[in-house]
């Protein structure tokens, strides 16, 4: 995983704490399964995160966060 995945995600939705690197991987792993039943990349980023950070995920439009599919190959 790339090490800059956790802020970059916690950019995209608008988190309060950086996550940790299994919850990052958390996030992909649930996100490509959302991909894979039909969802639009950044609908699907959205539902993985509002599942692995509940309390904290906010669908926000910041400018300059990277796209799912530019955080998805992070997590390669």
């Amino acid at each position: 995983m790339n090490t800059r995945m956790p802020v970059a995600i916690r950019v995209k939705y608008g988190l309060v704490h950086v996550p940790s690197a299994d919850r990052c991987r958390r996030w992909a792993r649930r996100c490509r399964e959302q991909l894979a039943a039909g969802l639009p990349p950044e609908r699907a980023g959205l539902l993985a995160a509002t599942d692995v950070f509940p309390y904290e995920a906010k669908e926000v439009v910041v400018e300059g966060a990277l796209e799912v599919t530019a955080l998805l190959d992070m997590d390669k």
